[in-house]
């Protein structure tokens, strides 16, 4: 049994002004779709695009498909998303004898919570084959994709930050009109607000940091040579982790993996014979 003041947060059982949703701890959802496609209609609807050079305009967002839901258990906000949005443009080039208004798409084709807005995957087309037409597609294939990309980050900002906060319920302090910071990432980072019974100066042991042996031996149905890329090119090394890897593939590199749970440096590296041996530390 802990001792007094010392218990674990997600264990104590909060005072609510509603009794719902203890800790905030159950599943609740709330469903992100339709504000969704409102907030990226007005942040990219008529806004204006321009350089010394050029002047274009977003016409409309003729294309706006998929879904979007924002999640709370355990005290802890998760958002789902999914979009595929089509940006209609128009554009002039500035000063020229050519007022031609040239008109083309710009496809946001993976605006998703799998990828950041950097990963996003687009295509830009326009209709004209001229050499004015490319100048101004081109413009917005660099500088109108990017002021896109912008906007995706706020309609993301807006989602997490505000949209979403109604789902964490307010404590009884809430309802007093005392604040108390519910939206952390975890219930474990909230801490008791019982201050006369809390102990944070209390000098507590040294953790045990000394270092173990781990043997693990394991068969693989594939070919050496298969193994050997497997375990050294970064790509193959993200897919059989299925988490972000550091991975320098050179005798002295170095590797991280499982987030930086495992790291080591490979000592040695025989393309030919495909294998290789390394020296590695885990933390757990």
């Amino acid at each position: 049994m802990a001792k007094w003041g010392e218990g674990d947060p997600r264990w104590i059982v909060e005072e609510r002004a509603d009794a719902k949703n203890v800790n905030n701890w159950h599943w609740s959802d709330k469903d992100a779709t339709n504000w969704s496609i409102k907030t990226i209609k007005q942040l990219l609807q008529g806004s204006i695009i321009e350089n010394d050079l050029y002047t274009c305009k977003i016409a409309e967002v003729s294309k706006c498909e998929g879904e979007a839901n924002v999640h709370v258990r355990k005290g802890k906000l998760i958002y789902f998303y999914e979009w595929q949005i089509t940006i209609d443009w128009e554009g002039i080039i500035k000063g020229s004898d050519n007022k031609t208004k040239f008109k083309g798409k710009v496809e946001v084709l993976n605006l998703s919570d799998e990828y950041t807005v950097d990963e996003l995957e687009t295509e830009t087309s326009w209709t004209s084959s001229s050499d004015d037409g490319d100048l101004v597609g081109n413009f917005m294939k660099s500088f109108g994709v990017d002021f896109i990309k912008s906007k995706l980050r706020e309609y993301l900002r807006q989602l997490k930050e505000e949209y979403a906060q109604d789902l964490i319920l307010p404590t009884k302090n809430d309802a007093n009109g005392k604040s108390t910071n519910t939206t952390q990432s975890g219930a474990a980072l909230n801490k008791p607000t019982n201050k006369a019974t809390s102990t944070p100066d209390e000098v507590k042991g040294p953790r045990d940091l000394s270092n173990r042996d781990l043997s693990i031996t394991d068969e693989f149905f594939c070919t050496p040579d298969d193994l050997y890329r497997v375990f050294t090119t970064k790509e193959l090394v993200q897919a059989f982790t299925r988490s972000e890897a550091l991975v320098d593939s050179v005798v002295g590199g170095t590797y991280s993996v499982f987030s930086g749970n495992i790291t080591g440096i490979f000592d040695v590296l025989d393309t030919f014979r495909g294998y290789y041996i390394s020296k590695a530390n885990c933390t757990l």
